[in-house]
């Protein structure tokens, strides 16, 4: 349900879909320059959105992390990723933990669907450097509006609705989909799967610096 000002909450007899896997696990990449400053961002790729160092080594602990909970099962284990460079930099920090510790690398497949929400004419950009109706728009969408977005791009409504479509397409019931995407993807599926339920969509999309609940680089 949508109230003032396109703020999203969750009725009561919203029942999440329940996707047919025998786990997921969710892997946002780190951050780059466009995530510390605030940068709009199409599906362009260049410095601004290329992993920051420190996000490497993060992205290193994070695969850590994940071979201690599943490294007895890497054989049940389905990796996608999306197609930026950002998810292939970090699918190869976990191949470089894996190959540390002896382990034969899997192959991972290209999803086109985990791809990040696109700002289209927004890219490059911050909310102030912006002007007239973009500006207002954009200053929407920091703001939590899920309808707020370019007039060529993605709202996080449209995210949402990307995210329930690829919940539904997934039928591996006996797999663990491991998908390395992106923050607004990732939090989109959260919310279609109600994963955090006692928070708002507004809390779970979150860019608020400290409020976010996404650990880079990290299942």
């Amino acid at each position: 349900r949508l109230g003032p000002l396109g703020a999203p909450t969750l009725v009561a007899s919203f029942a999440p879909p329940r996707p047919r896997v025998g786990a997921l696990v969710l892997i946002p990449h780190g951050r780059t320059p466009s995530n510390q400053r605030l940068i709009f961002q199409n599906h362009s790729e260049g410095p601004d959105a290329t992993l920051l160092p420190e996000s490497l080594v993060e992205a290193g602990k994070g695969a850590e992390v994940f071979l201690d909970a599943f490294g007895d099962r890497l054989e049940r284990c389905s990796f996608r990723r999306s197609p930026l460079h950002r998810c292939a930099q970090t699918w190869e920090a976990y191949t470089a933990v894996l190959a540390d510790r002896g382990l034969e690398v899997p192959e991972i497949a290209v999803d086109e669907a985990l791809v990040e929400i696109d700002h289209a004419s927004w890219h490059g950009k911050t909310v102030d450097d912006l002007s007239g109706a973009d500006r207002a728009s954009a200053a929407a969408h920091r703001a939590g509006d899920v309808l707020a977005k370019p007039p060529d791009g993605e709202s996080q409504l449209d995210v949402l609705e990307r995210a329930a479509a690829w919940v539904h397409g997934l039928d591996a019931p006996d797999r663990v989909v491991v998908a390395f995407g992106h923050g607004t993807m990732q939090n989109a599926i959260e919310v279609v799967l109600r994963t955090y339920g006692s928070r708002p969509p507004a809390e779970v999309f979150t860019r608020v610096p400290g409020k976010s609940h996404l650990k880079r680089g990290f299942p």
